[in-house]
């Protein structure tokens, strides 16, 4: 069996990978991967997801499991979920076999990221500054890019995200973020 997670970032594609690698380490046989990008906007219409998981379907028939792991950016996560509940149960009507689960980045990969402050103090080689809960950040990258600024480093997303992924702690990840949690749920979830 295979997962196809839909990502709506380049860098969430690689860094993502990495994240569900280290979720899936302890199982046997470890499901395949296939990451694949949509546009944020296309994840709110399911007509477009549909179209996508077809063809996903027809190139890849060993998919067992479709996970849509999208950025709310700054919409509150409780304005937000109505409309992506909305677009899954259709998914889920057309697409049975498939089971497909909308999974809400709250507010983007680099909160999920910024809440293994022990991952970010690795990465910096120094003690990052005290900072808030990075869910509560509109701009969790912008957050990372200050935390990195004070330890007189520049954060770029693209080389950054993935080495604080294989730093991170998946329990001190899910203890910090809830939203993590959903996703880790839906990964593990057979």
């Amino acid at each position: 069996m295979r997962i196809a997670i839909f990502v709506d970032g380049q860098s969430d594609k690689q860094t993502i990978r990495i994240l569900v690698e280290k979720l899936l380490s302890n199982r046997s046989p470890k499901p395949g991967l296939k990451l694949l990008l949509l546009q944020r906007g296309d994840f709110f219409r399911a007509p477009k997801v549909s179209a996508q998981l077809k063809v996903v379907q027809q190139r890849h028939p060993d998919i067992g499991k479709v996970i849509l792991c999208v950025d709310c950016e700054c919409t509150p996560k409780e304005k937000i979920q109505p409309r992506l509940t909305k677009v899954q149960e259709e998914l889920r009507r057309i697409h049975p076999s498939l089971n497909p689960t909308i999974v809400l980045k709250v507010h983007a990969l680099e909160g999920w990221l910024a809440s293994d402050q022990q991952a970010v103090q690795k990465v910096l080689g120094a003690d990052p500054k005290t900072y808030p809960n990075p869910e509560n950040e509109c701009k969790p990258k912008e957050l990372l890019a200050t935390v990195f600024k004070k330890a007189n480093k520049d954060f770029d997303y693209m080389l950054d995200d993935p080495r604080l992924a294989l730093e991170i702690d998946i329990e001190n990840l899910c203890r910090a973020s809830p939203s993590f949690c959903e996703f880790r749920k839906a990964i593990e979830d057979p």
